[in-house]
């Protein structure tokens, strides 16, 4: 297994090294045509001035002048909102979770059920021991870095023997439910409605 991960990770390696180059060559294409833009919107202000001026010598006979000077405005404005890409996966779209799930299956595809499982943007790493469990912190560290993918440490924990994993405790027991969400379903206010029933069942199934 630590052989195929080496063997992924030097093809990744390559694999990266090439897309930065191209990535590098894009940058480089993108400034060109940004600076022959700029050199676009310079022209097209001169023309504006010379306009301007050509108005004024016929001291806006007829009206025409900023009719289309109004035109031209309307003309600047952007048909499209998507100006800048996305960076991060953004909220509220239909099928942003669904992508981005499929997308950590991707990437992380050499260490699934190998020693770890993913959910979204929550990754659960299992290990034998402290030293195996080392190893594959870095394996998955090496992976998210050569995807250009950032783990945020106020919201990570290492080394536990009892952990939290969607709505479940896992240990060397074993898993079994959150206490705490075994409470909440005792506790829960009597439904006085479909909706209420539908949302408490909803709740409880998850669990079942």
């Amino acid at each position: 297994m630590f052989r195929k991960i080496r063997r992924y990770r030097e093809d990744k390696e390559r694999e990266n090294e090439r897309e930065r180059e191209r990535e590098r060559e894009r940058e480089r294409e993108r400034e060109r045509e940004r600076e022959r833009e700029r050199e676009r919107e310079r022209e097209r202000e001169r023309e504006r001035e010379r306009e301007r001026e050509r108005e004024r010598e016929k001291g806006g006979e007829g009206g025409g002048g900023k009719e289309k000077e109004a035109m031209r405005e309307r003309e600047r404005v952007p048909a499209s909102p998507l100006i800048n890409p996305y960076f991060v996966m953004p909220f509220g779209l239909t099928n942003a979770s669904a992508t981005f799930q499929a997308e950590m299956n991707h990437i992380l595809r050499p260490l699934l059920d190998e020693c770890m499982v993913v959910y979204l943007d929550d990754i659960l790493i299992y290990s034998r021991d402290m030293k195996q469990h080392v190893e594959h912190l870095r394996s998955v560290f090496e992976i998210l870095r050569g995807e250009r993918f950032y783990v945020k440490l106020s919201k990570s924990e290492f080394t536990l023997e009892k952990v939290q994993f969607l709505g479940h405790m896992v240990s060397t027991q074993g898993f079994h439910v959150d206490p705490k969400k075994i409470k909440a379903v005792r506790t829960w206010k009597t439904p006085k409605n479909v909706k209420e029933l539908q949302q408490f069942l909803g709740f409880a199934n998850y669990y079942n």
